[in-house]
């Protein structure tokens, strides 16, 4: 089993999601990122580079 990362709000300054430089370069004023929810480390890690969960959207998927 791969060992997770051990994210925290403490290391919110130092910690920033791939690409993070070169989108802010770029003028981008919003990232979105989909977190599967279930993964508790994942949404660790997203709070804590300071993403918030949007709870007016929906996600909808069908399998064909």
């Amino acid at each position: 089993m791969r060992r997770r990362p051990n994210y925290s709000a403490s290391n919110k300054k130092k910690v920033r999601p791939v690409g993070w430089g070169f989108n802010n370069r770029q003028g981008a004023k919003r990232i979105k990122a989909l977190v599967e929810k279930h993964h508790p480390w994942a949404m660790t890690f997203w709070e804590a580079v300071g993403y918030r969960v949007d709870e007016r959207i929906v996600r909808r998927v069908r399998t064909l």
